[in-house]
């Protein structure tokens, strides 16, 4: 069954909204940089209110191992979304299943996707100091590839119109929204919602 992923969450209406939609994981970004960056105490407060079956997930960027592991237990993060350059011993090092993000790697290196050994997310490319949210599509192809023998999370830019070709065409375990349901950075925008789970319903 795919598994939806809604991230860039800072607002407790939003996440119960995608939770009762029926979104598997919501992303909370602990990322400074980012205008969806969310702190530590409000992602705390948001998730202590949520089902205990729906995934809570961590976006970080490059930060010290032992920096993830505190934030993941003081908030209560289930899962870490990794989106830099973190190595496959870096990502060992995490005390929670890890979603890695590849598109900054060479995707021909099946030796170095074999090492990571988690859940992998394909994005859009990185654009300047932007490594994720960008707006952009990411490579399908590339991505259908992946998807074909490792469990692969899609991104970039997913939304109502685009979603079943994406599904179609990539066969992804999982999808990731974050841009393409906002009413501005951060801010769900709930008819967008709606309608995404509308049109991934009818297609089930």
């Amino acid at each position: 069954m795919l598994r939806v992923k809604i991230c860039g969450l800072t607002r407790y209406e939003d996440a119960k909204l995608a939770t009762d939609l029926g979104a598997w994981g919501l992303g909370f970004i602990f990322v400074d940089s980012s205008p969806r960056a969310c702190t530590v105490e409000r992602a705390k407060q948001i998730i202590r209110r949520l089902p205990s079956d729906v995934q809570k997930v961590g976006v970080f960027l490059n930060e010290p191992a032992e920096r993830v592991n505190r934030i993941v237990e003081e908030a209560g993060l289930t899962i870490a979304q990794l989106h830099g350059l973190e190595t496959p011993d870096y990502c060992r090092r995490i005390e929670v299943p890890v979603l890695k993000a590849i598109q900054n790697f060479d995707l021909d290196d099946t030796d170095l996707l074999d090492q990571y050994g988690c859940m992998l997310l394909m994005d859009a490319p990185r654009v300047g100091d932007e490594w994720g949210g960008t707006g952009h599509e990411s490579d399908w192809n590339a991505a259908r590839t992946i998807a074909a023998k490792y469990p692969l999370f899609l991104a970039g830019n997913l939304g109502a119109t685009n979603i079943k070709r994406a599904i179609a065409s990539v066969n992804p375990l999982g999808v990731d929204l974050s841009s393409s349901v906002e009413e501005s950075p951060g801010v769900k925008d709930h008819r967008r919602l709606h309608d995404l789970f509308e049109v991934l319903q009818n297609d089930s």
